[in-house]
């Protein structure tokens, strides 16, 4: 129930051995590895493959995608990748993939390039009539059913198909989703534990400057209470200090921080970053940074705005 817009593929695994008669480059040493691709076929004469048509880096148009005429040739549309380096492919190039034992080879010829093949738009193969895959695939590719499944109740009907077909491999939208929204949390709960721990190291680090500046003022601050000063007020004098010094550290980190991480997004994944919430919400991040730095100052400072002026003076 709630399945739609089904189309039924055959996939084979393959390499990549030789362009226009040329043998392929490997960007590493030989391995198992090396120039492997795969090969989606499809009953031209029945769909199409839900692909977007793109232009090739190495032409000047964008070629075209497979269409019913194409069935039974080896007229293929390659990912746009193909046309970067090392393989460069360009229109009307000739391409002999083999299979993976090299015992079956086809010569394919490049019609056009795509981008995104359904959801998984990087698991991107070759798109070719379904025959091609067949042979590439010994008489035994894989079979691929795409479906289109209710989002509320994917997980559930996928994991129905899985129990009816226990050899078949599964994959949703909404199962992604969450594979990758419970790996980001991992994520973010190692990188919260980290700066939980840097967080009291630097509180550690306050309380010991303001300490040892305590001590270095000990004459100081016995002095001020000789002429009058009171120890709430020498103890807000140490506040505002260590609080000016809180607030210009904390914002001055938080922009540099907020900085680094527009530039890395922009750079990385060519997209903005932030929200109209962000400025606010980074505003308060540093206020209440300077706020519990103040606290620890305060309370190691304590016990040195109230000492005794004789205490610090008899030995003057």
């Amino acid at each position: 129930p709630g399945v739609s817009n089904e189309q039924i593929s055959l996939a084979a695994p393959a390499r990549l051995i030789a362009i226009d008669g040329q043998p392929t480059q490997t960007t590493s040493g030989p391995s198992e590895t090396a120039n492997l691709t795969g090969i989606n076929g499809f009953d031209l004469a029945k769909g199409l493959p839900p692909a977007t048509l793109a232009q090739g880096a190495q032409d000047a148009h964008a070629g075209r995608l497979l269409n019913a005429s194409d069935a039974g040739t080896l007229n293929a549309v390659f990912p746009l990748s193909e046309s970067d380096a090392p393989d460069k492919l360009k229109l009307g190039d000739q391409v002999m993939v083999s299979s993976l034992d090299g015992k079956t080879t086809q010569t394919l010829h490049v019609v056009g390039f795509y981008t995104g093949l359904g959801t998984f738009a990087g698991l991107s193969a070759i798109l070719t009539d379904r025959g091609v895959a067949a042979t590439l695939g010994n008489g035994h590719p894989y079979t691929i059913f795409a479906v289109r499944l209710p989002p509320a109740t994917q997980s559930q009907e996928l994991q129905t198909i899985k129990q009816a077909a226990p050899g078949a491999i599964t994959l949703g939208d909404a199962a992604t989703l969450n594979d990758i929204n419970t790996i980001l949390d991992n994520i973010v709960q190692v990188i919260e534990a980290v700066a939980s721990l840097a967080m009291f190291a630097g509180l550690v680090l306050i309380a010991n400057t303001v300490a040892l500046a305590m001590l270095e003022r000990r004459r100081e601050l016995g002095v001020l209470k000789a002429i009058g000063h009171t120890s709430h007020g020498i103890l807000g004098m140490v506040l505002a200090e260590q609080g000016v010094l809180a607030v210009v550290s904390a914002y001055s980190a938080l922009l540099v921080v907020s900085v680094a991480a527009t530039v890395l997004t922009q750079m990385t994944f060519h997209s903005a970053v932030g929200t109209r919430d962000s400025v606010p919400l980074t505003l308060a991040l540093a206020a209440a940074t300077a706020v519990l730095c103040m606290l620890v100052a305060g309370s190691v400072a304590w016990r040195a705005t109230h000492v005794r002026p004789i205490e610090v003076l008899r030995y003057e």
